[in-house]
């Protein structure tokens, strides 16, 4: 039964400036300090370029990286953003996604303290393509241009050797899932394009950003995963949409149908929303932490027998929860409490969730990895 709690007028925000994110086989992690720790998978020196050899990187007790505000492991590569502005990146090029400015897709780069771009407000990132909020709120593209996400003027999946102008004005916050992006407008005002083979983007496909008029109310917060989408209005109003492979968008639906996008909410009280490969989590406004979605590695709930699916929605995970992890490719949960405890559970193949060997599943979500003082 879908929970349907009163709905408090405006969400709470995230009192701290952690920030996670986690892919198919890497983690991600940002404390309040500006302080960087990655682990799991290395092959493509993604996770760590200073880890030469390593191809799972775990018992981290030390930052690669300081200074930083947001960091995404998108799946070969990875995209950060320093507190000054900077962008750096490093692993696979094959995309041009590490350095669009050459023709060399061979080349993993390993120096992570080279800037490749200044005066950046946010960023997002799939598999192919990252994407930059810069200080004038565009929003600019670079990597492979996989459905025409980078720019529907030129031949799509052309590798792209430059940056490349997607919305020239008033974008507030972007998303990413594999093949699809939702942006956000600094007036509440939701644009969608690229595949939409499960209506994640909830329109014919399309290579040009559209409006997603469906929500009547401002958004305040987007998300998606690999192919769903997620929005929450200024009420805590949450909507989730695209494919629902797992019951991961609507459980009360079936996993065969494509949950399109309405005016009615799933959820009320809700302040942040986390997709991931197939699995949806949700913070509400008194901080519980709510899963539902795949649960065959234990990702939604390790405290249940694990099953490929998991639609307990009215269950509360979790308490006094200040942030999860976000990731259009994740099959780990990891969330940090308001104290400062990290926590985590799913996938763990690479070492990706507990950071200190690579049993897979991982279910003992009662562990706590590290402090994020």
């Amino acid at each position: 039964m879908i929970n349907r709690n009163l709905t408090i007028c405006g969400i709470k925000k995230q009192k701290s400036n952690i920030h996670l994110s986690n892919t198919f086989y890497s983690t991600s992690i940002v404390d309040n300090n500006g302080n960087l720790f990655t682990w799991g998978g290395n092959a493509n020196y993604q996770t760590d370029p200073t880890a030469i050899n390593v191809a799972n990187k775990i018992n981290v007790t030390e930052p690669i990286l300081t200074g930083v505000k947001k960091c995404i492991i998108a799946s070969t590569h990875t995209i950060t953003l320093m507190q000054n502005g900077d962008i750096k990146t490093w692993g696979s090029n094959q995309y041009l996604a590490s350095n669009p400015y050459t023709t060399d897709t061979t080349t993993i780069y390993k120096d992570i303290n080279n800037v490749l771009i200044e005066n950046v407000k946010d960023i997002g990132a799939n598999g192919y393509a990252n994407f930059i909020i810069n200080q004038n709120n565009e929003l600019i593209g670079f990597g492979k241009n996989a459905y025409n996400l980078i720019d529907p003027s030129r031949p799509i999946d052309e590798l792209l050797t430059d940056l490349s102008v997607v919305i020239t004005d008033n974008v507030s916050q972007i998303a990413c899932g594999a093949n699809h992006v939702l942006v956000l407008k600094t007036n509440g005002d939701l644009y969608g394009w690229g595949q939409n083979t499960s209506s994640q983007v909830n329109g014919l496909n399309t290579t040009s950003p559209l409006p997603i008029t469906f929500i009547k109310s401002n958004i305040v917060k987007i998300n998606c995963g690999l192919s769903h989408s997620a929005a929450i209005d200024k009420d805590g109003n949450l909507f989730v949409w695209g494919s629902n492979h797992l019951r991961c968008s609507d459980p009360n639906q079936s996993t065969s149908v494509k949950v399109l996008l309405t005016e009615t909410p799933l959820l009320t009280n809700i302040r942040d929303v986390f997709c991931g490969s197939s699995i949806t989590r949700v913070i509400d406004n008194d901080n519980n932490l709510y899963s539902w979605g795949s649960n065959s590695n234990g990702t939604a709930d390790p405290s249940v027998t694990l099953t490929s699916e998991y639609t307990n929605i009215n269950k509360i995970q979790y308490t006094d929860v200040e942030i999860v992890c976000e990731g259009y490719y994740s099959n780990t949960t990891l969330f940090a409490t308001i104290n400062g405890e990290l926590h985590a559970h799913g996938y763990n193949w690479c070492g990706q969730a507990n950071n200190k060997d690579t049993i897979n599943p991982y279910i003992n979500r009662d562990a706590i990895l590290q402090y994020l003082k």
